[in-house]
């Protein structure tokens, strides 16, 4: 049994120790990038982000996660464009220690509303140009208690920064 859980070092390589019970991965990607904080980390239609600005910007949506009562191993889906507010969403999930669900921008709002069915999110966080079907998907479940964050209002500093405040029962149900 020791065999498949530890396996042997190879020869030449040291043998890897398994992480920490309390591990977190974004706290570990943050330290690792201490020493580099005012590198490009990442590049987007926007401008570039540093390794520091990221992490600090990911600790800053963390804490609106904890502000909407989202608590550790609960999920939230992610429905983002290809944009910095991705990783800062992603990572600030991680963070908390929240359960980032990363949907694929080109579902149909009926795919949405399965996957809101389906996951157990406690949020949507979605990309500006992507709300109306997300609003659709929104508006064909129940969303007691769900919150809904538009991502990134032009001229934000933070994601959502205008809008993080839950938007609950805003969204007109279909007929």
């Amino acid at each position: 049994m020791d065999a498949i859980i530890a396996p042997p070092a190879t020869a030449g390589q040291p043998a890897a120790n398994a992480p920490p019970v309390q591990f977190n991965f974004a706290t570990h990607l943050f330290a690792l990038n201490e020493t580099r904080a005012q590198k490009v980390a990442y590049i987007d239609d926007d401008g570039t982000t540093t390794y520091g600005e990221l992490a600090d910007r990911a600790r800053r949506f963390a804490s609106v996660l904890n502000a909407l009562g989202i608590h550790p191993e609960e999920r939230i889906l992610l429905v983002m464009l290809d944009s910095v507010d991705l990783p800062i969403e992603f990572l600030g999930a991680f963070y908390v220690g929240v359960v980032p669900v990363v949907a694929n921008t080109l579902l149909t709002p009926m795919d949405y509303a399965y996957m809101l069915d389906h996951s157990r999110a406690r949020a949507v966080i979605a990309s500006a140009p992507l709300l109306p079907g997300i609003a659709q998907a929104y508006a064909d479940t129940a969303n007691e208690g769900r919150a809904l964050i538009v991502s990134h209002t032009q001229g934000d500093d933070l994601p959502g920064e205008r809008v993080f405040k839950p938007m609950q029962n805003r969204v007109p149900r279909h007929s």
